[in-house]
């Protein structure tokens, strides 16, 4: 168990340390409260238990002849004393797990954070080989599982430990013997079912977790192609397939609370039978007064009030520590590195190009594969040249745009801009770029909001937002709309067309106003008319910007000044489209089943 603390704390940077420290002060000064609260419940038994000798004591003694040497209202004050300290004692006590709970949830919002952070700088390789599902998945419900399982649970957990220790240094004092006696039925009897259902425990961990990332999975996959699934009828399926991994997290769950709270009831057990033999000894072997064995059975009898249930709690917190320890070493790499990623204030300054981008022999290769993607490749793009890539499924055309994006690093070669080598600033030339996927992910806000993606809405330039609409050719549909720009298109704009989805991320793109844009198979969700306005657009930017087009339909790079042609990452042939068209077979054949 100790390595799983060690794990634990290493997660922590220093600010998160310093809070957990913090937070051992106040514990530390409530659990004395608590040594407090018991003595004073202890002493007001053995007052009306045995006054006599109680007032013997000097300083209660002096408020006894105060008060008119008036047993009833010394007992009186005492009783409301007491009730003060109960009160207090309440009152910290809640305040105390109140602050446990937010520094515990302040930290699990920072670890959250940082790893959606840590994801979010990751590299585009990165997310071509992992599943955004199980990227959620980390971020949204294994760190929830890591504070409210594992983080909540330590820090509750230590302040029951400091109270049980307190209170076990108080009654070895008072009788060592008895004290020790007591210790070693309960805390043995926890560490032997602890020890027992361990293993359980343990399994139940690794269930939790695969059974969650089954359970997101099956969501994502129900709801991110709903279309299909209502035409196909495949509803059933989803929901038995989530169904299905429901029931293994809630059976896991439901195990691990049963055995947190099994052992309750046999150490209830354990105090009421070990009450009955503390009296038994104190009458025959110690052969105390009544009235001294009620004054040591009241304080026994509160100091396992208190302990019992910390002691229940403790074992509790363990077992669901135990329980959920998984997540810690599932999280425990990618919470470290997060740490060492800083949020990033500065403004990225955009390289701009005033002759030319020249690639000479660049090679690169998936991760894992070891045929190249692109091989020895050299092509020159001059500045506001209108330039199409084409080529056959395959050919490596995306792999070009995304070195050309900056999205992924060469391998080898040189990536030169007006002579200068940018292998090692390719954030900064990402800045120069707007992209056009073939499929535009629109987010649930307004179309005015999802032009100026990522820009807050206060400070869209509305100014820009209308240019770029006019540039798209979305003025027409915005006079059908009530609220024009003002419109909710819905989560991922499902109450739109695809053709206009699309044209909204060409306005988009035109909103940032780069010198680069890169349209990848942009139009394929038009129609003919529809392609032909979008087109004749992106023609008006010739001379103005620098224009990239990926595309299978060849009509769409006729215009283009010169077409690159890719064919097993290596450029076969590059021309205007009547060169090709005169010159490449493999281009004519294509032109002629577009």
């Amino acid at each position: 168990m100790l390595s799983t603390f060690k794990l634990l704390w290493s997660l922590f940077d220093e600010n998160q340390r310093l809070k957990i420290k913090k937070l051992q002060i106040l514990i530390l000064f409530l659990s004395l409260f608590e040594i407090i609260t018991i003595s004073s419940v202890a002493a007001f038994m053995h007052l009306i238990s045995n006054i006599e000798s109680v007032i013997s004591f000097s300083v209660i003694n002096k408020v006894y002849l105060y008060l008119g040497e008036s047993s009833n209202s010394l007992i009186f004050i005492s009783a409301v004393f007491l009730m003060i300290i109960l009160s207090m004692s309440t009152i910290f006590s809640v305040l105390g797990v109140k602050r446990i709970n937010k520094v515990s949830l302040d930290i699990g919002r920072e670890l959250a954070v940082n790893l959606f952070r840590y994801y979010q700088n990751k590299n585009w390789l990165y997310h071509t080989q992992v599943n955004s599902n199980w990227i959620i998945n980390r971020i949204f419900v294994e760190t929830q599982r890591l504070t409210l399982n594992v983080l909540s649970p330590f820090l509750l957990m230590v302040s029951r430990l400091i109270l049980v220790f307190l209170i076990g240094i108080t009654l070895i004092i008072y009788d060592p013997l008895v004290t020790i006696a007591g210790a070693v039925l309960f805390v043995g009897g926890y560490l032997i079912v602890f020890r027992i259902t361990k293993p359980k425990l343990s399994q139940n961990s690794m269930r939790i977790s695969k059974g969650n990332q089954q359970r997101l999975r099956h969501l994502n996959e129900g709801f991110g192609d709903i279309k299909n699934v209502i035409l196909l009828n495949k509803e059933e399926y989803f929901i038995q397939k989530f169904e299905e991994s429901s029931v293994k997290v809630m059976t896991a769950q439901s195990s691990n609370i049963t055995l947190s709270v099994a052992p309750r009831y046999i150490m209830e057990w354990m105090a009421y039978v070990g009450m009955a033999c503390l009296v038994l000894y104190l009458i025959a072997i110690q052969q105390k007064e009544m009235n001294q064995i009620i004054a040591i059975i009241t304080l026994y009898g509160i100091s396992a009030f208190k302990l019992l249930p910390s002691l229940q709690q403790i074992y509790s917190y363990i077992a669901n520590i135990r329980g959920n320890y998984s997540v810690v070493i599932e999280l425990a790499e990618d919470i470290v590195e997060s740490t060492k990623i800083k949020k990033c204030n500065s403004i990225i300054s955009k390289i701009k190009f005033m002759e030319s981008i020249r690639m000479e022999n660049i090679n690169f290769s998936y991760p894992g594969k070891q045929k190249s993607t692109i091989k020895n490749l050299t092509i020159e793009i001059k500045k506001n040249q209108f330039l199409g890539i084409v080529g056959p499924s395959g050919s490596g055309k995306s792999t070009l745009v995304d070195i050309l994006s900056g999205l992924i690093n060469i391998d080898s070669g040189r990536f030169i801009v007006d002579n200068e080598e940018i292998k090692e600033n390719l954030l900064e030339w990402r800045k120069s770029i707007s992209y056009v996927p073939q499929n535009v992910i629109l987010t649930a806000g307004s179309i005015a909001e999802n032009i100026a993606f990522g820009v807050d809405k206060n400070n869209i330039d509305i100014k820009q937002v209308n240019k770029a609409i006019k540039q798209a050719h979305l003025c027409e549909f915005l006079k059908q709309l009530e609220n024009g720009i003002d419109t909710q298109i819905g989560e991922r704009g499902v109450q739109l067309s695809g053709g206009q989805q699309q044209r909204i991320g060409i306005a988009r793109a035109l909103y940032n106003d780069n010198d680069i844009l890169i349209f990848d198979e942009a139009t394929s969700a038009l129609d003919g008319i529809t392609e032909k306005l979008i087109m004749d657009a992106i023609s008006k930017l010739n001379g103005h910007k620098t224009v990239i087009l990926i595309a299978h339909r060849l009509k769409t790079v006729k215009n283009c000044d010169q077409i690159l042609f890719i064919n097993n990452g290596e450029l076969e042939a590059q021309g205007s489209y009547e060169f090709l068209l005169k010159n490449n077979k493999f281009f004519s054949k294509m032109v002629m089943h577009s």
